[in-house]
């Protein structure tokens, strides 16, 4: 089964959409990602971000799983205790709402079927000058 996944990268809690000005003084729309404050893992290759899909009980749209960032238990609980400091009394239905604020849902996975793709025009494959800073 093939599978099409989309990712909101600006609905993960902490991410920042700005714009950044290149080395030819041109701005750029970005997105910044705290690696700690958006529960990031630096690994030996690379900067990870856990995901889980959930299936859709009742399929909505053309989505068959919602996908969510995979927090750790220590960080979950950190959620909770931050939330009880704030409201001692939460009730269970409240800290399952504080959880889903902390934790939306960021994507959605939906099958598709393959198509044969045929080129309409010429494509430019000459690399773009790079405009970051950085």
């Amino acid at each position: 089964m093939n599978l099409s996944i989309k990712i909101n990268l600006s609905r993960i809690p902490g991410v920042i959409f700005t714009k950044l000005t290149g080395k030819t003084g041109q701005k750029k729309d970005c997105i910044v990602i705290p690696v700690e404050d958006c529960h990031l893992f630096v690994g030996e290759k690379g900067v990870y971000l856990d995901l889980s899909a959930y299936e859709f009980k009742e399929q909505k749209y053309a989505d068959s799983h919602m996908v969510k960032q995979s927090f750790s238990k220590e960080t979950i609980e950190e959620i909770k205790q931050l939330a009880l400091i704030v409201n001692p009394n939460l009730t269970e239905q409240e800290m399952q709402d504080v959880l889903n604020k902390a934790n939306p849902i960021i994507g959605g996975i939906k099958p598709f079927q393959k198509v044969e793709m045929q080129p309409t025009q010429a494509t430019d494959f000459n690399p773009q000058p790079d405009d970051l800073p950085f």
